[in-house]
This record gives structure tokens, sequence and C-alpha cells, in this order.
């Protein structure tokens, strides 16, 4: 039993199907056959095995290609977040640091405050000893009642009276 001949055209068409390859690719190939003198009525025979190969590459070609862009497109996304996170750093710094300038100013006025205050009275400016912390309220934020029991031995809870016209205040002992 003979099987029918088929044409290199019928062939490239059959592998173009089962490969689902592009048009642009099947026009490529038979422009190839074309170009050396190969007419596509011709019997497909001795050029089956060339042929399938190249659909079958052209197949892992498109697969890997499609892998590729998705490979690439999750690393665009990763970039995309790594630079939000960047972003985001970079503005907490920025507040951190706008928040930093701000107590350094209020403590360099307060400072000066003090010494012209303390200037004006005659008096020294107050150290507090490093080695004690300053009295600080029952949540931690200051200015609320202290109980005696949690203070040490040697320290009274102190109020600061209304701010005299001077601007100087007198420690209240409670």
């Amino acid at each position: 039993m003979d099987q029918p001949t088929r044409t290199l055209a019928d062939q490239i068409d059959r592998l173009a199907r089962r490969h689902r390859a592009p048009e642009s690719f099947v026009e490529s190939v038979r422009s190839s056959f074309a170009r050396r003198g190969i007419s596509l009525a011709e019997d497909a025979g001795p050029y089956l095995p060339i042929l399938e190969e190249t659909f079958a590459r052209q197949l892992q070609v498109a697969a890997a290609t499609a892998r590729s862009r998705a490979g690439l497109q999750r690393l665009e996304e990763n970039f995309r977040r790594l630079a939000e996170g960047w972003r985001r750093q970079l503005e907490q710094l920025r507040e951190v640091r706008a928040s930093l300038e701000e107590q350094r100013a209020r403590l360099e006025a307060n400072t000066r405050l003090l010494r012209e205050g303390a200037a004006r009275h005659g008096g020294a400016v107050p150290v507090r000893s490093a080695r004690r912390p300053p009295l600080r309220g029952a949540t931690g934020r200051g200015g609320g009642n202290v109980p005696r029991s949690f203070l040490p031995p040697d320290r009274l809870p102190v109020r600061m009276a209304r701010a005299r016209p001077c601007g100087y205040q007198e420690p209240l002992i409670v």
C-alpha cells in the first residue's frame, strides 16, 4: 500500500497547525525553500525530518521566549516593589530627621531660656545628674502624678509653677 504523496506545502501546513506556529514563521519556511529553488509542489518525503525538527525547535524557542518574558515581568515587579520599599524608608528617614531637628531646636531654645533666666536671677543653671533619669509620669510621657514609693529616696516630686513674666519658673515641691 502506497501512501499518497504529500507535497511540501501540505506538510508545512500540517506541521504549522500541529505546532501552532505563527504565520510569519511558516512564511519564512516556505520562502527558504523558494530561495533554494525547491518547489513547494515537490514530494515532502526527503525534507520531512528536517521540517519536523524545524517546527519542533520553533516551538521550544517560543516556549523559552514566553518563560523569559514571564521572568522579566517578575523581575520588573520585584524592582518596582524594591523601589517602593526604598522610597518608603527614605520618607520615614526624612520624617525622623525632621523630628530630630525639631527636638534639637526645642532643646536649644529651652537651654537658652534656662541660661538667660538663671543669669537674670544670679543663680547657676541647674544640672541634672547623668546617673538619674528625669521624673516621669505614670505613663512614661512626663507630667503625671508619681507616687512617692516609685521615686528614689533622695528625690521629691516636683511640679513647675506658672511662668513668671520674665520666663523663669520656680519648682514647687509637692
